[in-house]
């Protein structure tokens, strides 16, 4: 089985898949689901402060997101960011979002979990994807 047909069996599996308790759906990267606990309050807060932060300074119709889906076929890859800046219309869709359509992808690190937030995902984070931390 080719590495696009395993991305999209996963993608399907994905689609009914339902979290144990504390867990995230997966992401996922190089064919396996990537399992994550759900962020605590904390991880939350961080993240309104952050959008509260970027929001007054953007151009209208760019906006901050928080936790959506993105994915890219070519690479395998379905990952998602804590925050995402992007175009209002490019968050009109029912499925992933296209992460060619993100400026500016935010990744909180936990201090529960710092590996994973700062050598897994910054090793495979496409070029076109901008991850601060």
């Amino acid at each position: 089985m080719s590495e696009q047909a395993i991305y999209q069996h996963l993608r399907e599996l994905r689609e009914h898949f339902t979290p144990p308790p504390g867990f995230t759906y997966p992401e996922i990267s190089d064919g396996t689901f990537v399992m994550m606990v759900s962020p605590p309050p904390r991880h939350q807060v961080t993240a309104k402060d952050v959008a509260r932060q970027l929001d007054p300074q953007l151009p209208d119709g760019i906006l901050t997101f928080e936790a959506t889906d993105t994915d890219d076929d070519s690479l395998g890859k379905l990952r998602v960011p804590d925050l995402i800046v992007t175009a209002r219309e490019a968050m009109l869709t029912d499925g992933p979002l296209d992460p060619r359509e993100i400026f500016l992808a935010i990744e909180i690190v936990s201090p529960s979990n710092p590996g994973n937030d700062y050598e897994v995902r910054a090793a495979t984070t496409p070029p076109w994807a901008s991850v601060t931390t």
